[in-house]
């Protein structure tokens, strides 16, 4: 008997035994989490129903921002010096839309604090279309966490009804 290829069979190694299907299917039930499991079988979003991280209740767009900053793992010339930038973004969560941002050489302050607010309420070019004036602010290492920065949300609100009157 000769394999594809014309090998004869003598010369074609021998594989391991393969499983019997209860051993393999018990093997993936052991191994592999309940969100794999359904990301294998019905895709991605069922994946994610599984997740713990970021799970909030369903809103709409602009019902809650919440605001982060991160150091960039990349160097860049702030006047002559080698620094590692900080990145300031608020992120819409209904829409996971990042509605605006601003990088700064030094850390995070109330101006890039002010700038990365500013690109994501104006929605003229060149920001928008995304952003508008959010119904709630998070601020993500905020103390007590998950809670909305009252002051922030206080203005936002005072401006959505200035430029909605």
């Amino acid at each position: 008997m000769a394999v594809p290829g014309g090998a004869a069979l003598s010369q074609v190694p021998l594989l391991d035994p393969v499983p019997s299907l209860s051993t393999f299917l018990r093997t993936l039930r052991r191994d592999l989490t309940a969100g794999e499991r359904a990301g294998h079988t019905t895709g991605p979003e069922a994946a994610r129903a599984h997740d713990v991280f970021g799970k909030r209740p369903a809103s709409w767009r602009n019902y809650a921002w919440e605001s982060d900053h991160v150091q960039a793992p990349l160097l860049v010339d702030a006047d002559g010096d080698l620094v590692r930038p900080w990145i300031t973004w608020f992120i819409d969560t209904a829409t996971k839309v990042i509605t605006g941002t601003a990088a700064t050489p030094g850390h995070p302050s109330r101006a890039s604090v002010l700038a990365a607010l500013r690109a994501a309420v104006v929605r003229d070019d060149p920001y928008g279309p995304a952003g508008g004036v959010p119904e709630q602010v998070r601020a993500t290492n905020a103390d007590p966490p998950d809670t909305a920065d009252p002051i922030l949300t206080a203005r936002l609100r005072a401006t959505r009804k200035t430029t909605t009157s």
